[in-house]
């Protein structure tokens, strides 16, 4: 095709140069399509150099251009396409295909292309003169002819337009889309996970900013309570009687509060105070807050009321209540000191003379009554103030006017207007004494008559001041952290240890004055620089001057360099050998569970006691209640723990560490709170009442007086730390305490010291439960293996006529399971008074309570052992005599028991009953996989929820196992078993069996043809959805076991019906569920002491029916 294309290619050039030639040269009309001109403009330099080369420029315009236009066109371009030299090596076939296929599109797309620049008149002035555009019609518009060029070209391309599926665009289309389809739920996932967590963190935020508003809440209910309680302690000092408030006297207090400036003019809180005396009426109408109890309420009201107000209008009404409580104060305190005044003008008008005359001063006489005061220089008073009390005339003076002078000069004489009345009162009561030793003749004390020589000594105020600033020294150096404040416990660790550095008396003094701590704040009561300086300054008043700085030194001492805690390397090594221990009998396997939380308990109470000699250690587990199996008090042991706090750890699972007492009454460990330790004063306020009574009959002589002696309750902390499981269940809890006896007083404040427990006291104890918790876990694993095992053999011996014994691994030991003989072990235990045999009882309600079921004893390698052991290692199947060793492997191989199977008969193992064995130690060995590795299993009979031991799983797994055989008979299993005319008589009872236990009576299927009747798919459903374990009648039971010992071992088997065979497995399986749950069910109820008598459904009595008796013979 190339051949025949080449002289039709040359002949067109040859005519367009000839053409070109021909013509003369015309300018281009507006209407003309210059098609070449502007084509060479459009093409590759290499194509605008072959144009000009052939003068295509020079071609007259055409309109409309003929078909020789473009064909001159293409043959121009063919030519510079088969002559280019740009890449020698291009092959002739390629430059002929790119001619065919390529030129043609290429010029037609120029031409689209021109007429689409011509129709959007968006030709670029560089085109002028070339192009017929008129200039002024020309608008500027976004147009890019090679953007435009390059979509033809691809669009209209040959070579993909013929071949769509070769196209690369749309294999890399579909390449992207199969990519997105791919990954369509990746992303669809991502996206969702970016919503949910978006989602989340939304959710973390309202709840963020919902425990922000709900501490704030608190933290106003509670500033405001507080601020409340000193308001009302406030105005109860106002009260003459000092009585508890009274509703009407607050309301009182109110109504003047209201009238106030700052009130009136303040709309929000005149009608906040309007709400409050309306709550305040309500009351006030219901007749309540009368007595003491009734004042705590009316101040909860109060404090619930104000802290729903606005903080401004809170301020408001404190300020204002501040101002009136400070003025009633004045007006009661100008009323007393009248009053006192009176007093001492009464009967002896001089006292009150010479009072005053001792506090203008000895110079006073013969001062004159200058105002510059140069004759008081001796006095204790300005000159001012003595010159007005010198004016001042007693005798027609008010007691007003006395008391208000005497104001004025208190702070210049006595410091404060309670210390000017106190020295009043004493004034006064000296006066009688002195008056009746002036009525007894004058004294002949050569003193007498010296006035100022009281004045003249150190007043106590004095002393008190400097000792106040030496206890705020004080209390700067142990305020370390400049906070203002210090742990009281703190303060009382202080004085104990520097009490061990004074003599006997002085230290017993320095011990006497530590703070009563309310036991509800132990660990977080603090006191203030003000109280601490008050406090102990009335403590040390009794101190002479050389004991108080003896006492000041050694307290900053003992401040700077308290007293390290010294733990000696004997101590650290026997920590580290108990901790060893605890962790070593973590791992261990254990003869009981009592046993077991006793053998812990010794190592984790060694470990408490070295830093608290009165801890008590406690070790429950979980059973319906916690009952204490191991406890550092052994009289605890059998009892159950009560109290709220192991409640909560039992039912939150976290742990908890509180201030805690314990009753007498019950033992119960409570949690100190308010309302805990209301209710013990109530009863303490009873049993002082009632033996108040039984005081009074002893007075009368009804009954004798019984010795009163000081209530005391335990107080102390203590820390639960809850003991897990590893689905994560509670079973049990660990409780540390270390409590000591306190008084029982109304506010529960005492100065003793608490023993308090450590972080390491804390850790212990997290450690015991850890250890517990694998110990228990081993301890349940292995019991339940040898309750699985004996289910199997069981089996075995029905299905295989053979007994069968066997022997567990455990952390690379062997251990024997055995049934145990629960009279000969206590008989033991009771010989030899073990504590198991005290505590332990088969018919205990608490499973850990009850003897163990089974023992466990240890294998050693020997002769006799050696066959069991390598069928261990060997992983097959190891004969000694009679007895076979078959190796039980989980699900990764590893064995995990050994059955030796021994025949009943004097022989070895027959093979068919072999396959039984292998048959059981297959689902032997998932039942044990599963107990090994705690997987929890959907429960699908009834009877699982009370199987604690175990007993059901392997009679489960063998059931599922024969369920999914049951499964899989179809019609053609029900036509075998109905092709029998005469069936073998083994079949026909095993049929009737199954027709018994699904509700039929002997006379429904007495013969072949009516057991078949009953024998069709639906009872195969029926067995597959039956679930042995449910509470049903015992009769057909009893009937159907009757009828299945009259059937010979092995005789099923023999017949070669595997209907009958299945059916006949079923029904051992489903008997011994039955039996599990019906002893399951008994223990539940407490009735294994009449394990023989039956209850409720599971009853019936049993008649002899005369359709049984053909099933016997």
């Amino acid at each position: 095709m190339m051949r025949n294309s080449l002289p039709l290619l040359r002949a067109s050039a040859e005519l367009l140069s000839a053409d070109a030639d021909a013509k003369p040269i015309s300018p281009p009309s507006s209407s003309s399509s210059p098609l070449s001109s502007r084509s060479c403009s459009a093409v590759s330099s290499r194509s605008r150099k072959a144009a000009s080369s052939t003068n295509l420029a020079t071609l007259p315009p055409l309109n409309p251009p003929p078909p020789l236009h473009r064909t001159v066109s293409i043959n121009a371009l063919a030519d510079d396409f088969l002559t280019f030299a740009a890449e020698p090596s291009a092959a002739i076939e390629l430059r002929s295909y790119l001619v065919e296929s390529t030129l043609p599109t290429v010029v037609l797309a120029l031409e689209r292309l021109l007429t689409e620049v011509e129709r959007k008149r968006a030709a670029p002035p560089s085109w002028t003169g070339s192009l017929p555009v008129d200039q002024n019609d020309h608008l500027a518009c976004q147009f890019d002819p090679i953007v435009w060029l390059a979509q033809f070209l691809f669009r209209n391309n040959p070579r993909y337009s013929n071949g769509l599926q070769s196209s690369s665009y749309l294999k890399n289309l579909r390449a992207v889309s199969s990519a997105l389809q791919d990954r369509f739920f990746e992303l669809q996932e991502d996206r969702i996970a970016r919503l949910k967590a978006a989602q989340e963190e939304r959710e973390r935020e309202r709840e963020r900013k919902r425990l922000l508003k709900r501490l704030a809440f608190e933290e106003k209910r509670k500033s405001t309570a507080e601020l409340t309680a000193a308001v009302f302690r406030r105005l109860q000092s106002l009260q003459s009687n000092h009585e508890p408030l009274k509703l009407q006297y607050l309301l009182s207090v109110l109504q003047q509060v209201g009238q106030s400036p700052g009130v009136v003019i303040n709309p929000s809180l005149n009608m906040s105070m309007q709400e409050l005396n309306d709550s305040l009426l309500e009351l006030c109408q219901q007749g309540e807050a009368d007595d003491e109890r009734d004042s705590h309420a009316l101040l909860q009201h109060v404090s619930g009321v104000l802290m729903h107000w606005t903080q401004q209008d809170f301020e408001t009404f404190l300020t204002e209540l501040t101002l009136w409580m400070n003025s009633q104060e004045r007006q009661l305190e100008d009323k007393a000191l009248a009053a006192l005044i009176g007093e001492l003008r009464g009967p002896s008008a001089d006292l009150l003379d010479t009072f005053m005359q001792q506090l203008i001063g000895p110079g006073a006489e013969g001062a004159g009554s200058g105002g510059d005061g140069g004759g008081n220089e001796t006095g204790v008073l300005p000159g001012d103030m003595a010159d007005e009390l010198r004016k001042l005339d007693l005798a027609t003076a008010t007691n007003e006017q006395i008391g208000g002078v005497l104001k004025k000069v208190a702070l210049f004489s006595v410091g404060s207007v309670a210390n000017l009345m106190r020295r009043l009162h004493e004034a006064a009561k000296a006066h009688p004494v002195a008056a009746a030793a002036d009525s007894a003749g004058p004294a002949e004390d050569p003193a007498d008559g010296d006035d100022s020589t009281a004045l003249d000594e150190p007043l106590a105020e004095d002393i008190t001041m400097v000792r106040k600033a030496k206890l705020k020294l004080l209390f700067a150096a142990l305020d370390k952290d400049h906070s203002g404040i210090l742990l009281s416990r703190d303060v009382n660790a202080l004085l104990v240890q520097a009490g061990q550095s004074l003599d006997r008396d002085l230290s017993h003094a320095v011990v006497q004055m530590k703070l009563a701590i309310p036991v509800l704040a132990m660990l977080t009561h603090t006191i203030q620089a003000d109280y601490f300086v008050d406090y102990f300054s009335r403590k040390m008043s009794g101190l002479t001057d050389s004991e108080f700085a003896q006492v000041m030194r050694v307290l900053h001492d003992t401040a700077r360099e308290p007293a390290p805690l010294v733990v000696g390397k004997s101590v650290q090594d026997h920590e580290a050998r108990l901790l060893a221990d605890l962790d070593k009998l973590g791992t261990a396997v254990h003869v009981d569970y009592l046993s077991l939380c006793n053998r812990l308990l010794r190592p984790a109470v060694d470990l408490v006691r070295l830093c608290h000699s009165q801890s008590h250690v406690v070790v429950g587990l979980f059973d319906r209640s916690v009952m204490v199996l191991a406890s550092s008090d052994p009289a605890e042991i059998g009892k159950p723990m009560l109290g709220d706090v192991v409640a909560q750890v039992v039912q939150s699972g976290d742990e908890y560490t509180a201030m805690v007492m314990r009753t007498t009454d019950d033992g119960s460990i409570n949690q100190v709170t308010d309302a805990s330790w209301a209710e013990v004063w109530r009863q303490h306020q009873q049993k002082s009442d009632a033996s108040g009574a039984n005081a009074i009959d002893a007075a009368t002589g009804d009954v004798a007086a019984a010795p009163q002696a000081q209530a005391e309750v335990q107080v102390g902390q203590a820390i639960f730390v809850p003991v897990k499981s590893a689905a994560g269940e509670v079973i049990g809890v660990v409780q540390v305490d270390v409590m000591q006896s306190v008084p029982i007083s109304k506010n529960l404040a005492t100065n003793r010291e608490f023993d308090l427990l450590t972080h390491a006291d804390i850790t212990h104890a997290r450690r015991l439960a850890g250890a517990l918790a694998r110990a228990i876990g081993i301890m349940e694993r292995m019991t339940k293996t040898a309750t699985i095992a004996e289910s199997s053999a069981s089996f075995i011996r029905e299905q295989a006529n053979a007994t069968t014994k066997f022997f567990i691994f455990e952390a690379e030991k062997m251990y024997y399971a055995c049934e145990n003989d629960h009279d000969a072990v206590a008989s033991k235990r009771g010989e030899t008074g073990d504590l198991a045999s005290q505590v332990q009882s088969p018919t205990d309600p608490c499973r850990y309570l009850r003897p163990p079921r089974y023992s466990l004893a240890p294998i050693d390698r020997t002769s006799e052992t050696e066959f069991i052991f390598g069928a261990a290692e060997s992983r097959t199947t190891s004969i000694r005599g009679q007895a076979t060793a078959v190796p039980v492997q989980d699900q990764d191989g590893q064995v995990i028991a050994v059955m030796v199977v021994t025949s009943l008969s004097q022989s070895a193992v027959q093979q068919e009953d072999m396959d039984e064995v292998n048959k059981v130690a297959e689902v032997l060995a998932t039942a044990l996989s599963n107990v090994r590795k705690a997987k929890p299993r959907k429960r699908e009979l009834e009877a699982e929820a009370m199987d604690e031991e175990g007993e059901l799983i392997f009679a489960k797994f063998m059931l599922d196992q024969i369920r999914d055989s049951i499964s899989k008979l179809d019609a053609s299993a029900i036509a075998e078993l109905k092709s029998y005319k005469k069936p073998p008589l083994t079949i026909h009872k095993v049929l009737k069996c199954l027709c018994y236990l699904f509700g039929k009576t002997p006379k429904q299927v007495r013969l072949w043809s009516d057991t078949l009747k009953f024998i069709n798919m639906e009872l195969l459903k029926q067995m597959v959805a039956y679930d042995p374990t449910a509470t049903q009648k015992k009769a057909k039971f009893v009937r159907i076991r009757k009828v299945l010992k009259t059937i010979p071992h092995g005789d099923v088997k023999k017949r070669g019906s595997l209907p009958a065979q299945t059916v006949y497995a079923w029904l051992i399986v489903s008997l011994d569920l039955r039996d599990k749950a019906v002893q399951a069910r008994k223990r539940a109820q407490g009735d294994l002491a009449n394990s023989m008598s039956s209850n409720g459904n599971e009853t019936e009595p049993e008649g002899e029916d005369d359709e049984d008796r053909d099933d016997e013979d």
